[in-house]
């Protein structure tokens, strides 16, 4: 997420996320920051023991912010994927003051939709699963058979 922050010296940007699968063992990650007025640069930050990080970026300039992070999905058949994490632009007006009430906020997740789907695909295979062991339907001639026989009483 990106966002502007009250702290002791006045607003900051700040940027702070999770990451669940870190790239490397080193704990330090790669996000491309890119500032009003300025050019995309990319800045490593490091992950503390619960995989979190915060960035600041010192006093918001009216303009527009982007962040962008390198970040890895597992899969299970089609292994380890790099994919950029991207949020939505921090906009920042010309006219905001400090003494603002509502500061501008962005956040953006990344959906696991292969978990997602596992507990309805699960759910899904083990209702029918049991419709075979457990539904048997009376055979048809034996119905037949039946019903004639109380008839021709």
């Amino acid at each position: 997420s990106a966002a502007v922050v009250k702290s002791v010296s006045g607003n900051e940007v700040l940027i702070k996320g999770k990451v669940n699968n870190p790239r490397g063992k080193d704990r330090i990650e790669k996000l491309t920051v890119k500032e009003p007025d300025k050019d995309a640069y990319e800045r490593q930050v490091a992950l503390d023991g619960e995989n979190r990080f915060e960035l600041t970026l010192g006093p918001p300039k009216p303009g527009t912010y982007s962040v962008s992070l390198e970040a890895q999905r597992k899969y299970w058949l089609a292994g380890t994927r790099n994919f950029t994490l991207a949020a939505p632009n921090l906009e920042i007006p010309a006219d905001s003051s400090d003494s603002a009430n509502q500061s501008p906020s962005v956040q953006a997740s990344d959906v696991d939709f292969q978990r997602l789907f596992l507990l309805p695909s699960l759910t899904a295979v083990f209702a029918a699963i049991l419709l075979i062991l457990a539904f048997h339907p009376p055979a048809r001639a034996d119905a037949e058979q039946m019903e004639r026989a109380a008839l021709a009483k």
